[in-house]
């Protein structure tokens, strides 16, 4: 696999150092998105700085940043995530590996920002764009130029979607009377669907495999996941799986992977655990008593596993004990469910109310207790001859998120049945209805009508979809971090396999984005916050001179945000602080009156913008700090404004900082210590708090 050159050993100390749950990189400016954002760029640095062997090793404790946050693969198995194995080599003909389309960076699956990059470096000629499958139509398509190729694969580029084609079978009891597929794909004996690929990850908590449960079944020659074969039968069907997708993806011949190679492959998957990790408000998601994150699923030699047997919690077998067997909560059979299903965030729920993390316990009590009225879901409602619960079916059920994803910690359905929402079937009027306003035009409509047992001919009773496997067992795959649109990409480190042609370099990653971030504020208010970590880092280890090019770079980025969109109240704060910074790196004689009025307008339109935002309260209380007196500098006015970012966010602890500052400026050394030690408690290692409080003392 082709990848960054490293040496693990300087990697694993470098990402340690930045990464352990209470590091300085927790909460900057807004909160975890600073050092998730700058996790891209850290890692291009420490690449950048050493030399090796090709980098072939991701050790456990690696951040991948996505839009939420910042998502971790934990395995099991050798501390990280070796890149060597069959997994991603390439075992068929077309140089495809299993890696090309489940990429550690993506949770072990691919983000539509990744293919994108990936179309860029390499003019479409990567692997992963074949028309087997990753073009929108494998016929009547011409790969023969760049817009060509761009146009063929578009929805793989821009949705991050691949075609699967699956025929119908001889003995279906349906007959697809027509399909209007918007790519040529028309065929109605062998029906183009599109779907993203699944994360080879948390597959420990599998009740069925692939999207529509076939690598579980006989129609692929596999068998179903019960109580009684497990695990065996998964990892049978896991085997299976990858040489059915090697042959078929992959376009290979059949002789691998080798029996071998399959286990090698089954068991790189069974070690693999993802969940987010980082959230940009809530920071470390297994910080102040919760135990969010990917380490808590897998276990370790201080944290038992994430339990789990086929059926676990059923919330269908207490009320028709012969279905979903065995059942049960705490052990098989016991009866039990519980429809609380996640509770990491349960330390959370005591927090003030306007704590980003008291706002996640929030949700995750929403998702356990709200009330659902369940009308319409063909496996639950419908008669027991089409699959439904009870004879007659059932008009409706009082349930809860739980009722479907019911598997404690995961959200999985613990059982393989299947389910169908409707999500798939657009309104005859609108298409995106089901979907509460989602765009999905671009999907195919499959029109589908049961056949007269009697004659075989289509009957009235007809639907119109956009995929046929859209009754299926639920697979959320708790938390999963799909990276989508350009942002992404600024956000994140491509992991390219061996699949990529020609080497990505460390600065070739960040050029790239920039042509699609173009006209992006938000990109661009998030460059400037990388260019400002950068500067602190800089700052802390004295670096004058990079400190210089990393705060013009940060004031550039965020005047480019800015000029996009001049409603951010982020973007002007921030760039009121990049000025103050640029004062404090140079002579203030001369700086000062050039940057200083500079710094009062930024604040003042921040807080025209938003006066209840505590980074802006914050900006505005560093202001009054650092000016001289006969500039408009005020200790009290310092004081008043943190204070009240201070209760808008108690708990960043650069606020207390400041206010540690601010009140001994003031000569009040008794409210400076309190406010330090505060901000110790909130994060007792980090080295920047640390030497504040020496500085104090």
């Amino acid at each position: 696999m082709q990848t960054f050159p490293v040496r693990q050993s300087s990697f694993t100390r470098f990402m340690s150092r930045l990464f352990s749950k209470r590091s300085i990189l927790k909460r900057r400016s807004r909160l975890i998105i600073i050092n998730a954002v700058f996790l891209s760029v850290a890692t291009l640095i420490a690449i950048a700085a050493v030399s090796g062997e090709p980098f072939s090793f991701i050790p456990n404790g690696t951040f991948f940043v996505n839009p939420g946050g910042a998502s971790e693969t934990y395995s099991t198995s050798d501390g990280g995530i070796d890149l060597r194995g069959p997994f991603f080599q390439s075992l068929g003909t077309n140089g495809r590996s299993c890696g090309s389309c489940h990429q550690p960076s993506d949770g072990m699956s691919v983000s539509a920002a990744n293919v994108q990059q990936r179309f860029l470096q390499t003019q479409g000629q990567d692997p992963i764009f074949r028309t087997v499958d990753g073009s929108n139509c494998n016929h009547n398509v011409d790969v023969s130029t760049l817009a060509g190729r761009s146009a063929a694969y578009s929805l793989l580029r821009t949705r991050g979607l691949i075609r699967i084609a699956i025929g119908v079978p001889a003995n279906a009891d349906y007959r697809v009377v027509s399909v209007n597929n918007a790519y040529g794909c028309n065929e109605s004996e062998v029906i183009s669907m599109y779907r993203r690929p699944l994360p080879t990850t948390n597959l420990r908590f599998l009740s069925a495999v692939m999207f529509d449960g076939r690598e579980s079944a006989t129609v692929t020659g596999t068998t179903k996941i019960l109580f009684e074969n497990y695990p065996k039968s998964l990892l049978d069907d896991l085997k299976h799986q990858s040489l059915d997708a090697t042959n078929g993806h992959a376009q290979g011949d059949g002789t691998r992977p080798t029996p071998a190679e399959q286990q090698q492959i089954v068991n790189f998957e069974m070690a693999l655990f993802t969940a987010q990790t980082i959230g940009n408000y809530a920071g470390r998601l297994d910080a102040h008593g919760a135990h969010g994150g990917s380490e808590t699923l897998a276990g370790s030699s201080s944290i038992p596993p994430q339990p789990f047997f086929i059926s676990i919690n059923s919330s269908v077998n207490p009320l028709v004990p012969t279905l979903e067997t065995p059942g049960g909560l705490v052990t098989a059979g016991d009866g039990q469910f519980n429809p609380a299903i996640f509770n990491p965030f349960d330390a959370w729920a005591s927090m003030p109310d306007t704590s980003a993390r008291a706002a996640v316990a929030r949700g995750q009590a929403i998702f356990n207790s709200k009330p659902i009225n369940i009308t319409d879901v063909a496996g639950i409602n419908d008669l027991a001859s089409a699959g439904g619960l009870v004879d007659k079916g059932i008009p409706s059920l009082m349930g809860t998120c739980g009722t479907c994803h019911d598997t404690p910690n995961v959200g999985n359905h613990s059982f393989p049945t299947p389910l169908d929402i409707g999500t798939g079937n657009p309104h005859p009027s609108d298409p995106s209805t089901n979907l509460g306003g989602l765009d999905i035009s671009y999907l195919p409509g499959i029109t589908v009508c049961k056949t007269d047992p009697a004659t075989g001919l289509p009957t009235s009773n007809c639907k119109t979809t956009t995929d046929l496997g859209q009754a299926r067992p639920i697979f959320p795959q708790r938390l999963r971090s799909d990276a989508v649109g350009c942002r992404a990409l600024l956000r994140k480190p491509l992991w390219l396999g061996s699949d990529a042609s020609g080497g990505v370099r460390p600065g070739r990653i960040l050029k790239r984005p920039l042509a699609c971030i173009d006209n992006d504020a938000g990109s661009y208010l998030d460059l400037a916050r990388v260019h400002e970590y950068l500067l602190d880092d800089y700052a802390m280890r004295k670096d004058k001179k990079a400190a210089g090019e990393a705060v013009d770079k940060a004031i550039e980025a965020a005047q480019r945000s800015i000029q996009l969109n001049d409603k951010s109240a982020d973007a002007h704060s921030l760039l009121a602080d990049l000025y103050g910074r640029k004062i404090s790196l140079g002579s203030a004689m001369f700086l000062g009156p050039k940057f200083g009025p500079k710094v009062k307008e930024e604040n003042a339109k921040a807080m025209a913008l938003d006066d209840k935002n505590p980074r802006v309260w914050a900006s505005l209380g560093r202001q009054y700090l650092m000016a001289p007196k006969m500039f408009g500098g005020d200790v009290s006015k310092a004081i008043d404004s943190l204070e009240k970012s201070k209760s808008l966010d108690p708990q960043q602890e650069q606020t207390y900082v400041w206010l540690a500052k601010a009140y001994k400026k003031h000569g009040d050394k008794a409210k400076a210590q309190d406010a330090i030690q505060h901000a110790l408690s909130l994060n007792t290692d980090s080295p920047w708090i640390k030497n504040a409080a020496n500085l104090l003392n």
